[in-house]
């Protein structure tokens, strides 16, 4: 909706805006403005569809073009950088994910184009990394794993019915596991190592920086779903896929993530907590049954690793709230018996069992709510 209202009043097309609204005086304030306005739209249109999993509704045009080439109406460094970085993760979405010969949009030979969008990225870091601070750097190694992960969805692929087919595929995919791997660490050692740098600031007595005293640590839903899906690539290849060089660094690294998502909890039923709780499960299951399977969710794009890991734990709540239901039905009013816990005790103590889980939102039932909680 949002994305027809900009269309609507033309800010894809900044200098015939009077084509779009009626007598209306425009001037190069007006056109710059607009022109900021639809490159902010694109990128964060990219970023909410990689998320949920589906085709952006925005493609590149003829404004995003200028904008990128640094002609027309300037644009703030921080939102340049932004687009830059947007630009590579709507192409790669779009050629590895959302490709209209396969049903499930996956491109058959994605390894190709892996190693063309990663020489791209080396590209672009060469040219911008110098002025990027930590924002930019943890939007950016979140974009490069998503392209990984295009890789992973090779690996034991379920859907190849010819077993030489799959031995090639789970080789090839292979390759980039330590990619995936060291990506996914960085990632996660970054926003740890930033929400430290907060942390610290907000101490200190002494601080240049009073808005940290009090107010609380505010993250964009983009941060946080970027070190989500580092813990989830990262947990997949080391727990579930038994690949893991240096599992020590490995849970190091997980638990440092999980410790940082929980203390942004608030309260006991905001969005941070529910994520912990989801991850709490993730960790403490038993994974041995998954060990030979690839990536089940294959239509979500790069999302299909997180969505899958979703589905499992939604299932895990099902199948204990119908083997409780007597039990459930018993304690219903009040809502502390501690004798019989779910996979995560805290779901069920509020009545929030991990079946209403959705990760892909900012709140577990309702779409709309999409930023609640970041």
């Amino acid at each position: 909706m949002a994305t027809h209202q900009a269309l609507l009043r033309g800010l894809h097309r900044p200098h015939y805006l009077q084509e779009y609204n009626y007598q209306l005086s425009v001037d190069e304030e007006v056109t710059a403005g607009r022109v900021r306005t639809w490159v902010a739209c694109f990128i964060v249109n990219q970023s909410l569809s990689t998320i949920f999993g589906v085709p952006a509704t925005i493609s590149p045009d003829h404004t995003i073009l200028e904008a990128l080439a640094n002609r027309g109406p300037p644009i703030p460094p921080i939102l340049h950088n932004l687009l830059h970085i947007s630009f590579r993760l709507h192409s790669l979405s779009s050629t590895l994910g959302n490709n209209e010969c396969t049903p499930d949009g996956l491109v058959p030979e994605p390894f190709a184009l892996i190693r063309h969008h990663e020489m791209e990225f080396d590209l672009l870091e060469k040219r911008h990394i110098g002025s990027w601070n930590a924002e930019l750097m943890i939007f950016t190694l979140a974009t490069k794993l998503r392209m990984y992960s295009y890789a992973l969805m090779r690996y034991k692929n379920p859907k190849s019915q010819d077993d030489t087919l799959r031995e090639v595929d789970s080789s090839r995919a292979a390759v980039y596991f330590s990619r995936v791997q060291k990506v996914a660490m960085d990632l996660i050692e970054l926003c740890c190592s930033e929400e430290s740098r907060r942390n610290f600031y907000r101490s200190r007595p002494d601080s240049h920086m009073p808005q940290y005293a009090e107010e609380p640590i505010h993250w964009t839903i983009f941060e946080i779903h970027g070190l989500l899906f580092a813990v989830i690539c990262l947990f997949k290849i080391a727990r579930l896929w038994k690949i893991d060089p240096d599992p020590v660094a490995t849970n190091n690294a997980l638990t440092e993530a999980w410790n940082v998502l929980k203390s942004l909890s608030r309260t006991k039923d905001d969005h941070f907590s529910h994520i912990c709780d989801m991850l709490k499960y993730m960790f403490d299951a038993d994974w041995s049954s998954c060990e030979d399977q690839g990536i089940l969710v294959r239509s979500r794009m790069s999302a299909g690793i997180v969505v899958e890991m979703i589905f499992r734990a939604k299932e895990s709540g099902y199948q204990w709230q119908r083997a409780n239901a007597h039990e459930i039905n018993q304690t219903a009013s009040s809502k502390a018996d501690a004798g019989f816990e779910s996979p995560s005790a805290a779901f069920t103590n509020d009545e929030m069992l991990l079946a209403s889980l959705d990760l892909l939102c900012g709140d577990w039932n309702a779409p709309d709510m999409l930023f609640a909680g970041m």
